[in-house]
């Protein structure tokens, strides 16, 4: 899957658990820069992408993952 579509479902993913159909994200956005995100959005965020791409991660990892950037590697990883 190309950089941009995981750009994409995460995005739709991310205005799903916040609500906003407008948020918008890229490589650059931090977790932490996203207004009202916290930890339940976190596990939303980790659940919603293990069955949307059929994969896991192990605990705690998804925690670390402090970018977009980061997590689209992650994913990259993952989807070989």
């Amino acid at each position: 899957m190309q950089k941009e579509e995981l750009l994409a479902k995460i995005t739709g993913i991310m205005q799903k658990i916040t609500s906003n159909p407008n948020l918008h994200v890229t490589e650059e956005t931090r977790f932490e820069d996203i207004e009202d995100w916290d930890s339940l959005n976190t596990v939303d965020m980790e659940m919603d992408l293990e069955s949307t791409l059929s994969i896991s991660f192990e605990i705690g990892e998804f925690r670390e993952l402090d970018t977009i950037s980061a997590l689209l590697d992650c994913l990259a990883q993952k989807l070989k």
